[in-house]
């Protein structure tokens, strides 16, 4: 077991690798934002194609660098399709119903884990998210490498 530091210049290149390869090579124009449906969901839940998961999350550099990638392609999005009015509702809609339940990490040391959720919050709080009772974060204290409880992911990141 080790704990690792991977420099941010190498978090963003591998965040930005990824989210090149889904549209250029999966075809899905808003790339790590995508928030299709999947069109293989078997279940009666309707589940979004871009599932993303950091298996061992350490503090989170990963998983906040896929969230400000993922504000970056949204934030395109919108100034493509909307007018800026009501642009904070439209995030905070996003976010409890396609960034939420879609990113996701496990991390097996307690405090890094606790430091992971704070900083997941505080990135999402800077972006003017406002969380509704039912929203949460799927971080997990647990280890995710041995049991992944039926889930399926598209983009597994994490350190090299």
């Amino acid at each position: 077991m080790g704990i690792y530091f991977t420099p941010p210049e190498v978090v963003d290149y591998l965040v930005n690798r990824a989210d090149r390869a889904l549209t250029t090579q999966f075809g899905l124009p808003d790339g790590l934002a995508d928030a299709s449906a999947c069109p293989l969901s078997s279940n009666r839940e309707e589940k979004k194609l871009v599932r993303i998961l950091d298996p061992a999350m350490g503090t989170g550099a990963f998983l906040l660098s896929v969230l400000d990638r993922i504000r970056q392609r949204w934030l395109a999005s919108e100034r493509e399709q909307h007018s800026q009015t009501d642009a904070q509702s439209r995030w905070n809609v996003y976010v409890s119903s396609s960034l939420l339940p879609n990113v996701s990490g496990c991390e097996i040391v307690p405090a890094s884990y606790v430091i992971a959720n704070v900083l997941f919050s505080m990135k999402l709080a800077e972006s003017g998210f406002v969380p509704e009772p039912d929203d949460r974060l799927q971080l997990h204290l647990r280890d995710c490498l041995s049991r992944t409880e039926g889930a399926s992911y598209i983009v597994v990141i994490g350190n090299p």
